[in-house]
């Protein structure tokens, strides 16, 4: 009566991977906001608002990550598809530490 959509694990690894990817964007993205409002704010501001601004942006971040990193792999659960879905979440934590490593190796090289 049911069947269930069985998907290939290139596919599987693909949405992981893009997942990785869209998340080392997002933190790049959030780095460079982060400098560009630091230079733009005045020096003797109130630390009240940048706490506040911090907050604001720490809680947005982890709500774009949780979707990021747990949207595919939440889809998949939904879809009674677990083994899929942890394959899923570790390749996207594989592919986030793989570009950790690189940037690290980058940076050490500067």
């Amino acid at each position: 009566m049911f069947k269930r959509n069985k998907s290939n694990e290139s596919e599987i690894m693909k949405y992981g991977f893009l997942g990785g990817i869209a998340q080392a964007a997002y933190s790049l993205a959030v780095v460079l906001v982060i400098q560009t409002v630091g230079q733009a704010l005045p020096r003797d501001a109130n630390p009240t608002f940048g706490m506040l601004l911090f907050l604001l942006l720490f809680v947005f971040s982890v709500a774009i990550s949780g979707v990021l990193v747990l949207g595919y792999p939440g889809y998949l659960v939904m879809q009674k598809r677990y083994a899929e879905s942890i394959f899923t979440f570790l390749t996207t934590l594989v592919t986030i530490a793989i570009i950790e490593i690189l940037v690290f190796i980058f940076i050490s090289y500067l």
